[in-house]
């Protein structure tokens, strides 16, 4: 999920049985010296499940992010 006025992607674990969500993770979508306006917009997940990409509009960037979990587990 990104979280547009945070500027952040948080991470879910999804329990089939249940049916519920639990974070595992937030992370920001800037680097630590960005100092200035911004929002996210939109959030894509390569094919693979791999790669998160996720858009800032104030920095003008895409940010890429690297998942440590397979897709499946």
């Amino acid at each position: 999920m990104i979280n547009e006025i945070q500027s952040s992607v948080t991470a879910f674990h999804y329990d089939r049985k249940s049916g519920a969500f639990q974070e595992l993770q937030t992370v920001s979508t800037l680097p630590k010296d960005f100092n200035g306006r911004n929002s996210t917009a939109e959030v894509e997940v390569d094919r693979n499940g791999r790669f998160l990409y996720g858009s800032n509009r104030g920095q003008d960037s895409i940010a890429c992010l690297r998942s440590t979990r397979q897709r499946g587990r």
